[in-house]
């Protein structure tokens, strides 16, 4: 049925909401507080990858909190592929790093209850929602121009190629030359499952013929790209473009992001005033 609900009290939703707080609770030190939180999290970071994890996980946290307010599944697909996405890559990450995961500090058992609640509401929701979690064919509504369609296989392919230079040439993001610092092979694979689990959540959409997942998804992702693009503000002095000119590419592609993001909200918005 069209509209169908994610009716309380579901398991999909309570999950999700507690993995919502989960989230919150991991993301909001490691954003305002990176310096502190890089002692304290699930592996050894710097402040700057520790804000930028914030921004992960506050992200996923609105995501998230989206599928627990909006009960419209044909709305709510990316924002429960996105979490079960990142939970289930994050944590397996986590188990194929486990020497160097560090469980006696104080941030490792709620990034991992974060990830383990997504996961287990992601499925929760698959199983209550299975019926309705198809590609949206229905008439009506904002439909799917050319312009979304590129957009999303764009995206896609820009995301995916992000990852793939996480886990198939390692060697340039470790020493500096995309992102300003060297990265640990852990935090390597963490950013790449992070660009892995975003595709992923876009792929979903790509069969649809109404907008209304594809708009849900470019409100939530500027909360998602906000925070990581400020931490890459107030780490700016870590860039060295004249030196390594790769490194560019990193605020530019969140840049593009937002833009991308707020002309397609700002298109719905004045074609629905049209209507």
């Amino acid at each position: 049925m069209e509209g169908a609900e994610l009716r309380p009290p579901g398991a999909a939703r309570a999950l999700l909401a507690a993995a919502v707080v989960a989230l919150v609770v991991t993301g909001v030190p490691l954003f305002v507080a990176p310096n502190w939180a890089s002692e304290h999290f699930a592996w050894k970071v710097s402040p700057f990858v520790a804000m930028t994890a914030g921004g992960w996980c506050l992200g996923a946290a609105a995501f998230t909190a989206y599928a627990v307010i909006v009960r419209r599944w044909s709305a709510i697909r990316p924002c429960i592929a996105f979490p079960f996405a990142f939970g289930s890559t994050e944590l397996a990450v986590a188990a194929y790093e486990g020497d160097a995961l560090r469980t006696g500090e104080v941030l490792t058992w709620p990034y991992l209850a974060a990830l383990v609640l997504s996961v287990a509401g992601g499925v929760a929701a698959l199983a209550e929602g299975r019926r309705h979690l198809g590609p949206d064919r229905a008439a009506g509504g904002l439909e799917v121009t050319g312009t979304i369609r590129a957009l999303e296989v764009g995206f896609v392919a820009l995301v995916w190629s992000l990852a793939a230079v996480a886990f198939v040439a390692p060697e340039r993001a470790t020493n500096g030359s995309i992102f300003p610092e060297p990265l640990s092979l852990f935090s390597l694979r963490a950013f790449g499952v992070f660009y892995l689990s975003l595709g992923i959540a876009m792929v979903v959409m790509v069969a649809d013929r109404r907008a209304e997942a594809f708009l849900a998804m470019m409100a939530c992702g500027l909360v998602l790209v906000a925070p990581i693009l400020l931490a890459a503000a107030v780490y700016g002095g870590t860039f060295d473009i004249a030196e390594h000119p790769l490194q560019a590419a990193y605020p530019t592609a969140y840049v593009a992001a937002v833009v991308g993001a707020a002309g397609s909200l700002g298109w719905a918005r004045s074609t629905a005033q049209t209507r």
